[in-house]
């Protein structure tokens, strides 16, 4: 029976957690691990930004969602990771060993030490990023134009 630990429960580790429970066998176990409850679709950021939709509508519960595909979540973050012991370490103060690991933890941006980031607002980051309070630049109104530019044009 082996122990499966992924780390990161976004856009790459949801498909993974899925996929490996789906290809392995009934006795292996599927463990995943988020500092965060629900699963946000990253894509459909731009439309909360335009208000098109509310966070709620883009977001999901992790753990009903594993939880029925037979897969146990843990909701903590990461200590530290004790790779030659084949074990991590959780904020919560769990210690979990595994036979294999992924690390599908995600992006997380670091807008302080970017050169000229004034709003942290992207469709590539998580949701908490770009509804984190800042104030954002707003945007330069659009301009009408009768002509079309491309690269085949």
């Amino acid at each position: 029976m082996a122990q499966i630990l992924v780390l990161g429960a976004g856009i790459a580790g949801m498909p993974a957690a899925y996929a490996l429970k789906s290809q392995l066998g009934p006795k292996d176990d599927v463990t995943v691990v988020s500092d965060q409850d629900h699963f946000h679709f990253v894509p459909s950021n731009p439309w909360v930004a335009m208000g098109w939709r509310k966070r709620p509508d883009i977001s999901i519960p992790l753990a009903p969602c594993l939880d029925a595909r037979g897969i146990r979540f843990i909701g903590s973050g990461v200590q530290a990771l004790q790779p030659e012991k084949n074990q991590v370490l959780l904020d919560n103060g769990e210690t979990l060993s595994y036979d294999y690991l992924l690390i599908a933890t995600g992006v997380e941006g670091n807008f302080d030490e970017t050169i000229s980031m004034k709003c942290p607002v992207s469709p590539a980051m998580p949701i908490r990023c770009s509804t984190s309070g800042r104030p954002r630049t707003p945007m330069p109104p659009m301009r009408r134009s009768s002509r079309i530019r491309g690269p085949s044009l």
